[in-house]
């Protein structure tokens, strides 16, 4: 990359019209590999950063642990994550969104459609069982995960990226309570707003205890 930038500051140098089509070509060339350089590095940051606080818990991995093991230096890992606490939000963020990719490309939304929504429920409870069957980490992750920033009083605001990954779950179970209300293969007596609940919670208690 810095070979790329010194090219660049030289044909900067060199170039006596800015405007040149050569010149802009260049330029916008360099941003790009800079800014997927950026996203490289930060996903990095984070695979190792889930690794680390998975297998040995967030209290006991520090920031220098996590930018050794990224092979980044300290002032590198500040400049992507303010704090910590960030850091293990973002990771939280990251770590349901590597599992409904993985997830979602063994089951696809596409066949929602032909099901009914007792069908699609059991898909639903088959995706906590899929956590404890092959994702023992991410269970593990989200106990440190949900011990940690409750110590740290996180506010909702600061949570948004995290708790906007969790909302796909309930965005899912929403589809099916709809399909159900015009399908009548689940009750709909109990509001939306308690299955979910009990659901979720009832497959976690189970998930994370077996």
């Amino acid at each position: 990359l810095d070979i790329f930038l010194n090219l660049y500051y030289n044909v900067r140098r060199k170039v006596s019209y800015y405007n040149t089509d050569f010149y802009w070509s260049f330029k916008v060339g360099v941003k790009e590999l800079v800014v997927t350089r950026m996203a490289s590095r930060r996903e990095q940051i984070l695979r190792e950063s889930f690794r680390l606080f998975s297998e040995h818990g967030i209290e006991s991995v520090t920031m220098p642990d996590i930018a050794k093991a990224s092979g980044v230096g300290r002032a590198t890992l500040f400049r992507y994550f303010g704090s910590k606490l960030d850091l293990i939000i973002e990771v939280g963020a990251w770590a349901w969104r590597q599992f409904y990719k993985d997830y979602g490309s063994r089951n696809n939304a596409a066949g929602f459609a032909g099901m009914t929504a007792a069908e699609e429920f059991e898909l639903f409870l088959d995706f906590f069982l899929d956590l404890y069957r092959n994702h023992s980490e991410v269970l593990r992750f989200n106990q440190y995960f949900n011990i940690y920033v409750k110590g740290a009083k996180a506010s909702a605001d600061k949570l948004e990226s995290y708790i906007k990954m969790i909302d796909a779950v309930a965005d899912r179970f929403h589809s099916i309570y709809i399909k159900a209300e015009s399908d009548g293969t689940l009750r709909t007596d109990v509001s939306e707003k308690e299955m979910f609940e009990s659901t979720l919670h009832i497959m976690l208690a189970v998930v994370t205890n077996s």
